[in-house]
């Protein structure tokens, strides 16, 4: 699957974090789309099949971690990066039970891109 192929969702609901990974995600040639919600992603991936979804945890409503598990209930096909500001975030075990990883935590706010480029290739290769 080409890089254009690949669907990636960016869930954050700072604009100014999710317009930016949005831009570089297509720069590099992602096929992306953004929600500022967890109940916004929930109506897009309704009509949209994504392959992998960035989460921030801190979310207003329903919280990262409940969308993650969410989305895997309703769409198991579905990866995951968490991106949280939070040095502290401790991944739940429900979070791991469906295959989330340590590596898969990226906190903000990323310096390097290729930080980025690398999880997201690490987990499309996990998932082949």
């Amino acid at each position: 699957m080409t890089r254009k192929q690949y669907r990636i969702l960016v869930v954050d609901d700072e604009d100014s974090v999710r317009l930016s990974l949005m831009a570089y995600l297509e720069d590099i040639g992602y096929d992306t789309y953004t929600a500022q919600s967890a109940e916004d992603a929930l109506v897009l991936m309704e009509s949209v099949k994504i392959d992998l979804a960035i989460i921030d945890i801190r979310l207003p409503g329903m919280n990262g971690n409940t969308l993650i598990y969410e989305i895997h209930q309703r769409y198991p096909h579905t990866k995951f990066l968490i991106h949280t500001g939070s040095v502290f975030y401790n991944l739940p075990l429900e979070l791991s039970d469906i295959g989330i990883r340590k590596e898969d935590i990226l906190i903000k706010p990323i310096n390097d891109m290729q930080i980025l480029v690398h999880a997201i290739e690490s987990v499309i290769k996990r998932g082949k």
